[in-house]
């Protein structure tokens, strides 16, 4: 659920809540090492997101929780940890019709101690964004990526040894197509 509000001529300002219902499922050849599961996610709110619309240039910053709402327990769906999220990005369009564009969001996310089990997750630092615009009437193609650093190393006396001083770090970039089906 997300409700939007138009300030003052370009400034904007949302918030949303959002709880995703989630499968996960992992199968391997054998029954044995096979998992599926269903429920609820942890819930995110995200109380207040500013954005600024320009002809050329859309900005955003925004403020969201995760709240561990999730059913770990019963479903194995969840992170058991409240997380803070702080975001800025934004949008260069190309063209007076602002299909050709170049965006990128970064995300600083702080985790705080697991439910339970004295584990911290490291803080993480995200980037995802894009470049592309319409080719064909229906069809829109471009590239897309996406980044993830861990900024801070996971804490806790119940953190395995083999664990200390490791941090994540991933690293994504592909081809992206969007086709438009019109209502009959």
């Amino acid at each position: 659920v997300s409700r939007t509000f138009k300030l003052d001529g370009a400034l904007y300002f949302s918030a949303s809540v959002a709880a995703p219902i989630t499968r996960l499922s992992l199968n391997a050849d054998e029954p044995r090492a096979s998992i599926d599961r269903f429920g609820f996610g942890d819930l995110f709110v995200e109380p207040v997101r500013l954005g600024l619309r320009h002809p050329h240039v859309d900005v955003v910053t925004s403020y969201g929780l995760y709240a561990p709402t999730g059913q770990v327990e019963r479903s194995g769906v969840g992170a058991r940890q409240w997380s803070h999220q702080v975001s800025a990005g934004g949008t260069v369009f190309f063209d007076e019709r602002r299909g050709w564009r170049l965006s990128a969001l970064a995300s600083y996310d702080v985790y705080q101690k697991k439910i339970g089990i004295d584990i911290r997750r490291g803080d993480t630092v995200q980037i995802q964004g894009g470049f592309g615009g319409p080719l064909f009437h229906h069809v829109e193609a471009g590239v897309a990526g996406y980044a993830l650093w861990q900024v801070r190393n996971d804490s806790g006396s119940d953190l395995p040894l083999i664990l200390r001083g490791a941090r994540d770090h991933v690293l994504g970039l592909g081809p992206e197509i969007d086709i438009l089906i019109p209502a009959i």
